[in-house]
């Protein structure tokens, strides 16, 4: 008899702990819904509105961002503040290089004015601008009674 006894006994602990075991999986899978109350909400929405633009202003790059160099024009424009004290305002001026011919000894200068380029001979005038002397590192240029030189 004590046989039969542990086992009845075993068999209700058995099907009280799967019992639990499916109570409570049925419960985690249909959980009880809280009451829901309506809340009542303001229908009015009224936007801000901002009237802070947004701007922005593009600038010139002065500088090679590779190199960390003033770039050829930059460094120009600056050479031409420097050096020009009058109020007659230059043309933009870049002296571009130098074209000899072998065994000739005229030479022709590549010369860039307001960004468009032009061969000179010494003497020569394009656009108001003079070539008064040139050599292979350097020009120099007369505007309006102005003398300056540009350097390769």
């Amino acid at each position: 008899m004590k046989n039969k006894a542990k086992t009845y006994l075993l068999l209700v602990a058995v099907l009280g702990i799967w019992g639990t075991i499916t109570f409570k999986v049925i419960k985690g899978l249909n959980p009880e819904q809280p009451p829901s109350t309506a809340l009542e909400f303001e229908a009015s929405f009224q936007p801000r509105f901002h009237k802070d633009i947004d701007t922005f202003s593009i600038k010139p790059i002065k500088r090679d961002p590779f190199l960390g160099k003033i770039s050829k024009a930059e460094n120009q424009l600056i050479k031409n503040k420097r050096t020009v004290k009058s109020n007659v305002k230059l043309p933009y001026i870049q002296y571009n290089g130098l074209i000899k011919k072998e065994g000739n000894t005229n030479r022709i200068f590549v010369v860039e004015i307001n960004n468009q380029q032009h061969l000179f001979k010494r003497g020569q005038t394009i656009h108001g601008v003079k070539l008064l002397r040139g050599h292979k590192s350097s020009i120099t240029v007369s505007y309006k009674g102005h003398t300056q030189t540009f350097k390769l």
